[in-house]
């Protein structure tokens, strides 16, 4: 098995309330009521922005 490193990534106050914001519309969007946890937001949207920055690159 392959040994992975994992560090924290410390955020500010708007972002935090900006993901936040996030979890509470994707709450209201679920017709249970449930919604993703922050750091599953935060790494969905780093992935994106990595994936754009990738594509950009090319």
């Amino acid at each position: 098995m392959a040994v992975t490193s994992k560090k924290p990534i410390l955020v500010d106050q708007p972002i935090l309330e900006g993901l936040q914001r996030l979890r509470e519309d994707e709450c209201r969007r679920s017709t249970v009521g449930a919604a993703p946890s922050i750091q599953e937001l935060a790494r969905h949207l780093l992935r994106q922005g990595i994936s754009r920055h990738e594509t950009n690159k090319k």
